[in-house]
């Protein structure tokens, strides 16, 4: 008997390895243009999905972990997978100093611990402005801007999520982990 089911799981499984291939070489080539004149076939890269049950955050991550010499640190992108952009990656990468610290065996934080009195840093939103949210794959739901810099109790010391955001359906107030196009937008 032939079952529809499976032979659409394998084609989603086979979908995804695709998908996570083509980001493994994205960032491979994002570590190039940054460490070009470093070793980097001393570096591994593994790319998978992580599942987060925390309902502020997306359902499923893209998380990079990219394994140095001397350390082990990992860059999460709030979308599935096959999802995933050359531009996210790309925009979710750290900058070429972060990454050169990281292949130094430097322990350093990214995104770095954010001041909420730090004004320097400038957000694309202010309160009160209309947004529209990812809140899952291929989801988008309208809210509002209800605070800058969100903090909850939870978050490790001196990490900020740049928005609070209130839903117009329910009124649940969520949080944008990042100022960026994959997670917050205008409407």
């Amino acid at each position: 008997m032939f079952n529809f089911n499976s032979q659409g799981n394998k084609q989603q499984q086979a979908q995804k390895k695709k998908a996570t291939a083509q980001v493994k070489v994205w960032v491979s080539e994002a570590l190039q243009a940054a460490l070009g004149e470093c070793d980097l076939s001393k570096v591994r890269i593994e790319v998978s999905e992580v599942q987060c049950g925390d309902p502020n955050c997306a359902p499923i991550d893209t998380v990079i972990r990219l394994w140095f010499s001397e350390t082990q640190q990992s860059v999460g992108i709030p979308l599935e997978v096959q999802e995933v952009l050359k531009e996210d990656v790309e925009d979710f990468i750290p900058p070429a100093d972060v990454l050169k610290d990281w292949f130094d065996g430097k322990d350093r934080a990214w995104p770095e611990p954010t001041n909420s009195t730090d004004t320097s840093v400038q957000l694309r939103f202010q309160v009160g402005d209309k947004v529209q949210c990812c809140v899952g794959p291929g989801k988008w739901a309208p809210g509002s801007v209800e605070a800058l810099w969100y903090r909850q109790p939870n978050f490790p010391p001196g990490m900020y999520a740049p928005y609070q955001i209130k839903l117009e359906e329910d009124g649940t107030l969520i949080f944008a982990p990042y100022d960026a196009d994959q997670c917050i937008r205008a409407r």
